[in-house]
């Protein structure tokens, strides 16, 4: 006679139980942040663990290491209102910031967490109207500052994801987006930041797992509480854990091609707040973004990018992606020979030198300031911009640049890397 699932030893019944958890992991390919996402973080884990106390016993550790916060919380409903954006954003963060406290200390929860989800709800910013710079102001930067020591105080994530509407985005990056041209973007309106650490040992809040500490990069001060300093930290997030990758999903901007002068249009984007590394922890930056425009790269942008050391870009759709298909809702009046010849000079622009052919200032491996020593990316599978990745990169050889087959993600994906005896012996 079959045996039931609680007679199995605990061993084999967590590792039945472990199958359920990658449903709540939430993980988003690509340049896309689903519309439910969501209930694509709910899991049957909850109400399985409510079965026995066996189950609520193994199931409990894996509930919570992947843990969402709504803000506001879901118990306020949020309403326009005659409050600024600002002002809803501001007393929102207040609101989540008492309610986890509360919530952590009832159910008891452990630090370590694999994933912290951050959900904004998308009524707290109104169309076109932008959040005011908070480094300009203290009572903004006081809240915010608060807001992440209290979360901070009772997580430690190995991944802190953030999903908000994008001038709530940039304002929690303690940064102000333009938003006056939002209008001819609505696949940017929502944007994902994850910002990532190196993982805990289990039962270690200090210790990178499969690192030794000699490779684990340096613990940062724990993060002052005095008010004086909160309110004017515009780095307090980003000093506050050893955060070593920042990945940037911006969305879609094939529907702004069909906008008469869309050349003019001035993407609402965050990347110029974050193109410039805020700690010196944080070495790696992913960017991907649908058809991006050539003015989201300026060149101010393109000399921040150069101070990571490791950079992961892509423009185009992958491998299952239907967006280009004719009945795509999102692919809209575009003209797709505009969509990539944005791309492809964009790539362009990654290899100017400048005195070549006028060029009067250098992209982004010609800098004398660059500190890149990792390039990856997706969009190789392209042959036009895989031609200029090729013919871009052969120029850089004497510079100890070359191709790292072993390195790539997957077919379609190009990574090259420095050889830094190589560089020395060039330069020399």
């Amino acid at each position: 006679m079959a045996a039931s699932l609680v007679q199995l030893p605990e061993e084999l019944i967590l590792a039945i139980i472990s199958c359920l958890e990658g449903i709540n992991k939430g993980h988003v390919e690509s340049w896309k942040i689903p519309a439910v996402y969501q209930e694509a973080l709910h899991s049957p884990m909850k109400q399985l663990s409510l079965v026995s106390k066996l189950f609520h016993r193994l199931i409990k550790p894996l509930l919570f290491s992947h843990f969402v916060i709504s803000v506001p919380p879901k118990s306020i409903v949020c309403t326009k209102d005659n409050r600024s954006p600002t002002r809803r954003s501001r007393d929102a963060l207040g609101e989540s910031g008492r309610a986890v406290e509360a919530y952590v200390s009832r159910h008891r929860i452990s630090k370590p967490v694999d994933t912290l989800t951050l959900l904004v709800d998308p009524l707290l910013a109104d169309q076109g109207v932008g959040l005011r710079n908070p480094a300009q102001h203290s009572t903004d930067l006081l809240t915010m500052n608060e807001f992440w020591r209290r979360l901070l105080s009772v997580f430690d994530p190995s991944t802190l994801r953030i999903i908000a509407p994008v001038s709530v985005l940039g304002w929690l990056m303690s940064g102000e987006v333009h938003v006056q041209d939002a209008w001819a973007f609505r696949d940017m309106r929502t944007q994902m930041i994850e910002l990532k650490q190196l993982p805990h040992i289990k039962g270690s809040t200090h210790t990178p797992r499969n690192s030794s500490s000699k490779d684990a990069p340096p613990r940062l001060p724990s993060p002052t509480t005095d008010t004086r300093t909160l309110a004017w930290d515009t780095n307090y997030l980003f000093t506050s854990r050893p955060w070593t990758h920042i990945i940037l999903k911006e969305g879609s901007l094939l529907r702004a091609y069909g906008t008469y002068e869309y050349h003019n249009l001035q993407p609402p984007s965050i990347l110029p707040i974050l193109a410039l590394p805020r700690t010196h922890t944080l070495t790696t930056l992913t960017l991907s973004t649908l058809y991006p425009f050539t003015t989201n790269l300026s060149p101010q942008t393109l000399t921040n990018l150069c101070k990571y050391t490791c950079l992961d870009l892509t423009f185009t759709p992958q491998k299952g992606d239907t967006v280009l298909e004719d009945n795509s809702d999102i692919l809209g009046r575009a003209d797709l020979g505009d969509c990539w010849s944005e791309v492809e000079q964009i790539y362009r622009n990654l290899f100017l030198r400048h005195g070549d052919h006028g060029v009067h200032s250098s992209g982004l491996f010609w800098r004398t300031e660059c500190r890149l020593n990792s390039f990856v990316s997706g969009d190789y599978g392209v042959e036009s911009v895989r031609c200029i990745l090729d013919e871009g990169f052969e120029r850089l050889q004497q510079s100890g640049w070359y191709r790292d087959d072993d390195g790539v993600k997957g077919k379609g994906w190009g990574k090259w890397v420095l050889d830094q005896i190589g560089s020395r012996e060039g330069g020399s």
